[in-house]
């Protein structure tokens, strides 16, 4: 029968024996995957493999007497190799539409031998890699080890075909002359590590994983170079906050900077937040807080790479108002008082000088 898009679908029943479970392989977009049996015989020769998104009907490739019968018309087209010794298939250039389930079907004298693969092939998003000024950065290209075969390239830029930086290869690394005090390439895995970070390193960063002429793995990061985040600054809070009785309002602010968030926390619990995307403005984030009872508050700033924090206690920033009320009032009544003396020692005083000038006009 003739499936969709003109393959042939196998709408057969087969009675076999799984030999294996069914493994779930996950690649990316672009990359190359290689689906190998789990055999123990050094050669079969009648065997086909079928795929289906949710039921492996679909015929993709036939192998009869060691000898390849050409499926025309599957979704894979020359992107499908097929290793006639092994029965292992290769896919390249694999798209996020080439998930689904395959299944082998070996012919043996015996019966029927079956195995069934899981491809997920996901969006090849872009990984990134947020770095503080002057730290190291290393990027990991995907292979625990390289083998003989292997080929890693290393490019600067937003797509596969940027400026080669760096390349693993006939296990002989190239290093470009450019980068060359900046950059190591790993012997060993391929991973490409950049020291001393500047702003000047930010970008994209690619990797292509060859195995042969395939890429099995590709990679794309984007590294990002942050300073240090300046430690907050309190202060009283603008003229126009209110101050009552036992209440009072306090500002901490920051320079701004990208990606930066400045908090304020009453101990671990986050109270409120703000950020900015235009940096030009620093940030300032007021707070109202009471002197009673005692709490220790935590204005943070900080970045994706560091943070720094300054710590109030409201007894010591904000002490209690009604204190001050009632020193006033003593006050208060000690002028009070000491005015009221006064007058009567003055009222004394002309009332005695009065007294002398009456006594002094009747003699």
């Amino acid at each position: 029968m003739v499936g969709p898009g003109g393959g042939v679908l196998l709408l057969v029943v087969l009675t076999g024996l799984v030999f294996s479970e069914e493994p779930a392989v996950t690649k990316l977009d672009g990359e190359t995957v290689t689906l190998h049996l789990n055999q123990t015989e050094p050669r079969f020769k009648d065997y086909l493999w079928t795929y289906g998104r949710h039921n492996p009907v679909l015929a993709i490739t036939i192998v009869t007497q060691g000898k390849v019968t050409p499926v025309n018309g599957t979704r894979f087209g020359n992107r499908l190799q097929t290793n006639i010794e092994t029965a292992s298939i290769t896919i390249s250039n694999l798209t996020v539409n080439d998930s689904g389930i395959f299944l082998a079907q070996i012919l043996t004298e015996t019966g029927t031998l079956l195995q069934r693969f899981n491809l997920t092939v996901q969006d090849n998003s872009v990984i990134f890699e947020k770095v503080l000024e002057g730290n190291s950065a290393t990027l990991d290209p995907g292979i625990e080890t390289l083998q003989k075969d292997h080929t890693v390239r290393w490019t600067k830029g937003p797509d596969f075909d940027g400026t080669l930086i760096a390349q693993w290869k006939d296990s002989k690394i190239f290093i470009n002359e450019t980068f060359k005090d900046v950059l190591q390439l790993n012997e060993r895995t391929g991973a490409l590590t950049i020291n001393r970070m500047t702003r000047s390193l930010e970008g994209f960063y690619c990797v292509k994983n060859l195995w042969g002429t395939d890429p099995h793995i590709l990679r794309k990061y984007l590294v990002m170079v942050y300073k240090l985040v300046p430690k907050p600054q309190i202060s009283s809070a603008p003229a126009n906050f209110t101050q009552t009785d036992g209440i009072c309002s306090v500002s901490c602010s920051a320079r701004n900077a990208p990606e930066v968030f400045l908090s304020w926390y009453q101990g671990e619990k986050k109270i409120i937040e703000i950020s900015d995307s235009d940096i030009s403005v620093n940030l300032t984030l007021p707070l109202q807080i009471q002197s009673q009872p005692a709490v220790i508050y935590i204005c943070r700033a900080a970045n994706p790479v560091s943070d720094a924090t300054v710590t109030l206690n409201s007894t010591d920033w904000c002490p209690p108002h009604h204190s001050d009320h009632q020193s006033m009032f003593w006050i208060l009544v000690a002028t009070v008082v000491v005015v009221a003396v006064v007058a009567f020692l003055i009222l004394i005083i002309c009332l005695y000088k009065r007294s002398n000038r009456q006594g002094a006009q009747g003699m």
